[in-house]
């Protein structure tokens, strides 16, 4: 992928994660900056990201600010800037209707058309470090120089979907760079009863 492309990534993360009055009048604004900026942490899951990421965009969303579209919360880049940057992006959405298979599932039916010529690989059932279930896939997507890979940790709480990705471009993604960023994740069931109301 050209600089550009990456440059554009990171715009987009940054734009998701603006005021709430820029996106939806209904979704509270971005929180304060966490004292630790590689974890991400609320009442169902912690996940920390080493450097060398940087946070570009963390909130909080209340269940009553997440709709049926993934909402990204928390979005890191790993070399900023250069051609070969990485982006790591935390998103969720509300979601019990279910279990996790068909969280998955609709995952990939809605990510299909969103990516040119995405192809959903290596879907496998995991656990995350705390022993709670998830797929672990990988995506290829794009074509020639603008070929990337995706790989991502989906899961559901009770109450959301959530899916925690990287993206780069292939040949400097792979995925044991993947499980480096991203394998320091625990989740449990979203206790929704103490949300402030």
């Amino acid at each position: 992928m050209n600089k550009r492309f990456f440059i554009a990534v990171a715009a987009l993360l940054a734009v998701s994660l603006l005021p709430a009055g820029a996106l939806r009048a209904q979704v509270p604004g971005p929180s304060p900056t966490p004292p630790d900026p590689h974890v991400y942490e609320d009442l169902g899951m912690q996940v920390r990201v080493p450097p060398p990421a940087v946070l570009v965009g963390y909130r909080h969303l209340p269940l009553k600010a997440l709709g049926d579209d993934p909402e990204t919360v928390a979005a890191w880049v790993i070399d900023p800037g250069k051609e070969d940057m990485q982006a790591v992006q935390l998103q969720m959405e509300a979601y019990d209707a279910g279990p996790l298979e068909g969280f998955e599932s609709t995952f990939e039916d809605e990510t299909r058309p969103q990516l040119e010529g995405a192809l959903v690989k290596d879907k496998t059932q995991v656990t995350l470090k705390n022993g709670m279930p998830a797929y672990w896939i990988s995506i290829t997507s794009g074509s020639g120089f603008d070929s990337k890979k995706t790989y991502a940790y989906i899961w559901v709480d009770g109450s959301r979907g959530v899916i925690l990705s990287i993206t780069g471009r292939i040949g400097e993604m792979n995925a044991a760079r993947a499980h480096q960023m991203l394998d320091d994740v625990s989740a449990v069931r979203y206790p929704a009863e103490r949300e402030a109301p």
